[in-house]
């Protein structure tokens, strides 16, 4: 064999194997992903990272709850029912109520005191399952056209004066946890003016006062 024939069989037998580790190497590259198969995975990542999220809003709200103290359960508790209180009380007035004024005040009630019950749940976890005050509920259920007027307006007055000195007093009690008299401090204010615009409401005319009934406030 001539020394140029030699030559081109040795080059020949070392290409072979680069040919087939190329081959092999092209053989075993993933694929790109389909534009579907990208927005699946796209789609898969981003509810995970929601439901992920979800779960934490959820672990939190749930930890808040697990950190009341006997005194902070007590006033969620009694907190929350003021706030049912206001809630059914208001649904009523806008139902029965007779005057423009008891009914724009009514309306101002279902809202503040859902947006109340929101900032609750957010402060220290889900509401304990607690009715309304159903002695207050069932008088307001009992009157209708100007008797229902007075006594919707006594019953706020009543129960907000009462609202404002729950939430006042937690306020200042060290025996509550910082969310839980923290939570009372941002609520006072509003409660404080539904307070005064209740007593407003029954001086207009709508608290159907006697005398003797105000001889019994002074008392």
């Amino acid at each position: 064999m001539s020394r140029t024939a030699l030559s081109l069989t040795i080059a020949l037998a070392l290409a072979v194997p680069t040919v087939h580790a190329a081959q092999s190497t092209a053989g075993t590259q993933p694929r790109p992903a389909t534009t579907g198969q990208a927005g699946a995975e796209a789609g898969s990542q981003t509810g995970t990272r929601s439901d992920r999220a979800a779960g934490q809003a959820d672990r939190a709200r749930g930890g808040a709850a697990a950190t009341l103290n006997a005194a902070d359960r007590t006033f969620v508790e009694q907190a929350t029912r003021s706030n049912e209180t206001e809630i059914a009380a208001a649904n009523l007035a806008l139902e029965k109520g007779r005057s423009e004024e008891v009914r724009q005040f009514a309306q101002r009630m279902l809202t503040d005191h859902r947006r109340l019950a929101q900032q609750m749940t957010e402060a220290v976890g889900p509401p304990p399952r607690v009715e309304p005050d159903r002695a207050v509920i069932a008088r307001l259920e009992r009157a209708d056209g100007a008797e229902f007027d007075a006594a919707y307006s006594q019953a706020m007055v009543a129960e907000h004066q009462k609202a404002v000195a729950l939430f006042e007093r937690t306020a200042n009690d060290d025996s509550h946890s910082a969310p839980v008299r923290t939570l009372a401090r941002g609520a006072l204010p509003t409660l404080q003016q539904h307070h005064e615009s209740a007593q407003s409401l029954e001086h207009a005319g709508h608290g159907g006062r006697s005398d003797g009934g105000a001889a019994r406030r002074g008392d």
